[in-house]
């Protein structure tokens, strides 16, 4: 009977969405994701900060958990009470080495004798931004009054007063608020790096995939591929290395988790590119689920698929286990939910 099921999987992934998909609308952290950002972690505030997953993931960047933990405090922001978002943005392929196990742990430059460039240049491929806070008037006031001003940044017509954070060694963390009310956080590099690049372009093919997942989902991400496959090729895992088209151009992912104690979570996952590449990674992500449902017994609603000739999108519902399987094999860094602890539904 089980291998039955399994034949009947290519079959079910033919399917459309059950219902009729929803009016296009690319969530704000991704339009306004930095361009030539090639990967980006958003999370609803009211519990990602406390996502033990998370805070590991994280943990191998220098300063970037003490930065936003350090600005939560001062600017007296309690996320278990937020509605807003918190995203990470990583702006550029890192310049450390890829670490084939778990990485040790993260020291500082300045303690043990290491040169200190290395800490630098870490630090400023990252940007952190604060959005869709339920007080935003409140909480620029906080900032005015937690961080002095220094300088400041034009973004598009407009220049927006720069407030200091942190200063350590040769890394300057600032903030500032744009006319939106998102907040900014990073080294000021980075957020020059903002400055000369302005947000993704409206169609960018990022964009495009976002469109079909769920904008209000708790964890949500995207990823550009050809960076990580050029920057890492060889260390990739080979089936996404071997199979992924040149032509995807981009990777969009949402999660909403379940409850009780089997929860099942939805997963929308969103690829997007050429013609010719959309129609190379169908059969390659209908392996990927394929293998995925294989873990376990199948679940009660078939997995959905919707394709266009730009991008096809993914639908389903997985246990923890099935979810951690997909995004290790989408060589994404974090599993935002583990098979350990189950965060509460939104």
């Amino acid at each position: 009977m089980r291998s039955f099921r399994l034949i009947l999987w290519p079959v079910a992934l033919l399917a459309t969405w059950a219902c009729t998909p929803r009016a296009p609308k690319t969530p704000d952290w991704v339009a306004s994701a930095p361009g030539g950002t090639v990967l980006a972690i958003s999370g609803q505030a009211s519990w990602i900060i406390q996502n033990r997953e998370f805070q590991t993931a994280i943990s191998r960047f220098p300063y970037v958990e003490q930065t936003l933990d350090l600005f939560l405090k001062k600017a007296r922001i309690s996320p278990a009470q937020e509605t807003g978002r918190v995203t990470f943005y990583l702006l550029e392929m890192p310049r450390i080495p890829v670490q084939a196990k778990e990485n040790p742990p993260v020291r500082d430059a300045s303690k043990s004798g290491e040169k200190a460039v290395d800490l630098q240049a870490q630090f400023q491929s990252f940007l952190i931004q604060l959005g869709g806070f339920k007080e935003p008037q409140a909480l620029a006031s906080a900032v005015a009054d937690s961080f002095p001003e220094e300088g400041k940044l034009r973004l598009g017509d407009r220049e927006y007063p720069l407030h200091v954070v942190l200063d350590v060694n040769k890394i300057h963390i600032r903030t500032l608020i744009d006319a939106k009310g998102r907040i900014w956080i990073g080294d000021s590099e980075a957020l020059d790096t903002l400055a000369s690049r302005g947000f993704l372009p409206s169609r960018h093919m990022i964009c495009l995939a976002s469109e079909w997942i769920d904008g209000k989902a708790p964890a949500q991400g995207f990823l550009q591929p050809q960076p990580f496959m050029k920057e890492l090729a060889g260390k990739l895992p080979s089936q996404m290395a071997s199979e992924l088209p040149v032509g995807v151009e981009g990777l969009a992912w949402s999660i909403t988790p379940g409850s009780g104690p089997r929860p099942l979570h939805q997963m929308e996952l969103v690829l997007s590119g050429s013609r010719e590449g959309i129609n190379q990674v169908t059969p390659w992500l209908q392996r990927l689920v394929g293998a995925v449902t294989a873990l376990q017994s199948a679940p009660s609603q078939p997995p959905e698929i919707l394709k266009e000739p730009n991008r096809v999108g993914l639908r389903a519902r997985f246990t923890p286990e099935q979810i951690a399987s997909v995004m290790s094999k989408l060589n994404q860094p974090i599993p935002f939910f583990g098979t350990t602890r189950t965060p509460a539904s939104p």
